[in-house]
C-alpha cells in the first residue's frame, strides 16, 4: 500500500503532464500487468483513450480484463508480429502513446511504422545505472519539452548525456 501514491505519481507523470494523454488517442502499455502498467492503464481509460495493453502471462491477461482492457487489446509481451498487429489495430496509422513500464523484451513496437506521427514512447521503469537511481522518464521528440518544462528538458538531457558517457 505504501508504493501506491509512488506508483500513480509515475503513472500520472508519465501519462498527463509527458505524453499529454487525450480522449480516443491509442495508447499501448507495454508490460499493463506491472504495478505502474495498471495504474497507467486506469488512468488511460479515465482519459477516454484507446487502452492496448501487452502481458505476460495469462494471470496479467485476467488482471488487465479486470481493469476494463477489452480481450482484443491484449497483445502478447515481446510477440515478434506487434508490428503486423499494429497495422491492423490503429488502421495504419501507429500508436499515438507508448508506455513502457518494464524494460521491453524486443525493440519491435518502436519501429518507425509502429509509432503514430508525433507519437511519444515514455519509458517508466528503473534504468538501472549505479549513479542514476531513479525513474527513467524519456519522450521522442523532446524539443517539445523545452518551452513547457526547462528544468524537465534539461534533466533528460542530462539523463541522455549520462547515458551516453556509460557506452563509450
Amino acid at each position: 500500500a505504501a508504493c501506491l501514491p509512488v506508483t500513480f505519481a509515475t503513472a500520472v507523470r508519465a501519462l498527463i503532464d509527458v505524453a499529454r494523454v487525450k480522449p480516443l488517442q491509442n495508447v499501448l502499455v507495454q508490460a499493463g500487468g506491472t504495478r505502474i502498467g495498471r495504474a497507467v492503464v486506469l488512468l488511460a481509460t479515465a482519459s477516454d483513450a484507446i487502452v492496448y495493453a501487452t502481458a505476460r502471462n495469462a494471470e496479467e491477461v485476467k488482471n488487465l480484463m479486470g481493469l476494463g482492457v477489452p480481450p482484443q487489446n491484449i497483445l502478447i509481451d515481446g510477440d515478434q508480429d506487434l508490428p503486423a498487429a499494429t497495422k491492423i489495430l490503429t488502421d495504419k496509422k501507429g500508436w499515438d502513446i507508448v508506455v513502457r513500464t518494464a524494460k521491453p523484451t524486443s525493440a519491435t513496437c518502436l519501429l518507425p511504422g509502429c509509432i503514430a506521427p508525433n507519437g511519444a514512447v515514455v519509458d517508466v521503469f528503473p534504468s538501472g545505472f549505479d549513479r542514476i537511481r531513479e525513474t527513467t522518464i524519456s519522450l521522442m521528440g523532446v524539443g517539445s519539452l523545452l518551452p513547457e518544462d526547462p528544468v524537465l528538458m534539461q534533466k533528460t538531457l542530462s539523463h541522455a548525456v549520462a547515458y551516453l558517457r556509460q557506452l563509450s
